[in-house]
């Protein structure tokens, strides 16, 4: 029963680090089963990373899961699977009818598909973080400013309609983090696991109740942070790694609070070295594995800080195109791409990274039709617009 805080800032190999160490305890016969808990998105990464580290591509010793599948594997095991699991389409649909039923009690909220969608993502928020609508009272009574009490009394009023409604037959799927915290130590699932949580830029309430219970049920818990140090920084506009800093701080107020052994954290620096995790005391590791030019290994190094220093040598590996428009702006790219392929380059091996796909997706369709590039945008796609989608409809229209 002891936790252990891996910390290093990006590309340092802090992944890497407890994969190479996950393997040394596979080849050993470790008998310690290991959990390697994600967020959703790098599930499939890791079990990759994992699946690489048998020769024979298959481990049973090992597993990758998220904190969304522990909590169905939890309620198949303690009960809990006799309610209906309520989707996010179920609760706008309920959101909807609330609104609709209940319009006189609310001052400001009405029937409108922002308002559903605008609930929806707070009773979400508010069931992460555990408020209940008895603290939300006590927020309102400590309100003076009107408008927003009324504001909060509205939600407030939804938020106790919606746990009426749902209460005796459905579990809202933002509950279920909630049930795994409290029935985590009824089951045995993962007792004396030497569990690894990765790649998490923090941890919501729910989550921090269910690490509390994993740091008295495991052998041993290693957790990486993204991060330069360990000291608590009290400027949060002078420190881009402030909020990892809280959430390690509040790792181990939990760690201290259950009693857990607090083993000295590993520190991961930014030179080539292939060990595995070492266990010396307060050791730093120099292992940089992700930049693979000087150029962006000198940029994240200095965006770090308010301080930085200028990159001496010839910029080769990095340009900057200022264009007049998006249209100017995705041509560009396209002729780019066009003289990296004539170089020998892949059309997979080249990708195109925006923040606002909407605006760019029709422009690159067009544009690369254009030059002849293959593209595969990532976007969701509205289901009505799937063929066949559109041909069941149709028939039950008919």
């Amino acid at each position: 029963m002891s936790l252990r805080i891996i910390y290093g800032t990006a590309g340092t190999g802090k992944s890497e680090a407890i994969f190479q160490e996950i393997q040394e305890k596979i080849k050993s016969h470790s008998k310690y089963p290991i959990t390697i808990i994600t967020p959703e998105q790098f599930s499939f990464t890791a079990e990759q990373k994992l699946l690489d580290t048998s020769p024979s591509h298959s481990i049973i010793q090992a597993e990758v899961v998220t904190f969304a599948r522990m909590a169905y594997r939890i309620l198949n095991e303690v009960g809990g699977k006799t309610k209906t699991h309520l989707s996010s389409s179920g609760r706008a649909m309920l959101i909807d009818y609330i609104l609709l039923t209940q319009k006189e009690r609310l001052s400001f909220l009405g029937k409108s598909d922002e308002n559903v969608e605008m609930m929806a993502r707070q009773l979400t928020e508010l069931k992460k973080h555990m408020v209940t609508s008895e603290k939300l009272e006590e927020v309102i009574a400590n309100t003076q400013e009107e408008y927003l009490k009324r504001k909060l009394q509205d939600i407030t009023k939804l938020y106790e309609s919606y746990i009426e409604k749902i209460q005796s037959n459905y579990i809202d799927e933002n509950d279920g983090l909630t049930i795994l915290s409290t029935q985590l130590e009824e089951s045995t699932q993962f007792q004396n696991h030497d569990i690894y949580i990765d790649e998490f830029a923090g941890f919501t309430l729910q989550e921090y109740e269910i690490l509390r219970k994993l740091m008295k049920l495991s052998h041993q818990i290693t957790i990486t942070i993204c991060t330069d140090n360990l000291e608590e920084n009290t400027n949060p506009d002078t420190d881009i790694f402030y909020a990892n800093k809280q959430t390690a701080k509040r790792i181990l107020e939990i760690a201290k609070q259950e009693q857990v052994i607090i083993d000295n954290p590993i520190c991961l620096k930014d030179e080539v070295n292939k060990n595995i995790i070492p266990k010396a005391e307060n050791t730093c590791i120099k292992n940089n594995k992700r930049f693979k030019n000087p150029e962006l290994k000198h940029l994240a190094e200095n965006s770090e800080g308010p301080f930085y220093t200028k990159y001496e040598n010839k910029v080769e590996n990095i340009s900057l195109f200022l264009a007049n428009n998006p249209y100017s702006e995705i041509e560009h790219v396209a002729i780019e791409i066009t003289k990296l392929i004539q170089k020998g380059y892949r059309y997979e091996e080249i990708a195109v990274i925006t923040k606002n796909i909407p605006q760019y997706a029709s422009l690159c369709r067009a544009i690369f039709r254009q030059y002849q590039i293959p593209v595969f945008i990532d976007e969701k796609k509205d289901l009505s617009n799937n063929l066949l989608a559109k041909f069941i409809l149709s028939l039950l229209e008919i």
